[in-house]
């Protein structure tokens, strides 16, 4: 009974928060363009609508010096097969109430240690009778099985043809992007803060747009002026009545 207790907490726990290849970025297309799944082999090319966000997982320069960022396209999927280890057994997570399984490319040592993953649907398992435990999760058997899933399309554009935000995921860009839409911010500003670049006179919303939620937010009192300071990773804002009045 203990045992069944600790199965949820223990999923939760080994749950990953990516799709095998970890995002660095966000890519912002600014018009229409072609993405390759084989980079520059024009049979290969999809046509890619202007103002469309992508979670890039790569960056390569070509013979050309041209540099290219390999983004992850969801309208498009492809087959993988191959082998993993799953924590449970495909008819213990269907009695949890599972239809998918977390396949991890090797039996991880730690929660969180980075190992390779996909999703894979119980149906697209078969169970290969081989079992492991390890120190790590003592009261887990591995099971190793093949699987077949889909998986998002990679694929590689131009950086010329958009904007490449490092840190910022293809969701955060495409809210922003709507929010400025919807509020009717000219194209000439929208684009600049999509691109990360704060001026003075923006104000907070602005900047959240352009830069996210700050790390650390102060309040500071001088002369009876109240002043707010937001802390990024890179600079630090002052404001003013809700307007940026200095960028260190």
């Amino acid at each position: 009974m203990k045992r069944i207790v600790l199965l949820p907490l223990l999923l939760t726990l080994l749950t990953p928060s990516v799709w095998a290849q970890q995002e660095i970025g966000g890519f912002f297309t600014l018009v229409n363009t072609y993405i390759y799944p084989v980079k520059g082999k024009e049979n290969s090319r999809i046509l890619v609508r202007p103002l469309g966000a992508f979670d890039v997982v790569d960056l390569d320069v070509d013979d050309q010096e041209r540099l290219w960022y390999q983004i992850i396209y969801p309208a498009r999927t492809k087959t993988v097969e191959g082998f993993g280890w799953i924590p449970l057994a495909p008819g213990q997570l269907i009695a949890m109430g599972q239809q998918s399984a977390t396949v991890y490319a090797s039996v991880p040592t730690a929660a969180g240690d980075g190992t390779e993953t996909l999703q894979v649907p119980l149906n697209k398992l078969e169970l290969l009778n081989e079992t492991q435990r390890n120190e790590a999760f003592p009261q887990v058997s591995w099971q190793r099985v093949r699987y077949q899933a889909q998986q998002p399309l990679p694929a590689w554009v131009r950086a010329a043809t958009g904007i490449f935000r490092p840190g910022r995921d293809a969701n955060a860009l495409a809210q922003a992007h709507a929010l400025m839409v919807r509020l009717k911010v000219e194209d000439e500003r929208m684009q600049r803060l999509l691109s990360g670049v704060v001026q003075i006179g923006d104000s907070t919303r602005e900047v959240t747009w352009a830069l996210g939620e700050p790390l650390r937010e102060q309040v500071e009192t001088i002369n009876q002026v109240q002043r707010l300071i937001w802390v990024y990773r890179d600079v630090e804002l002052q404001f003013e009545n809700t307007v940026v009045t200095k960028v260190n």
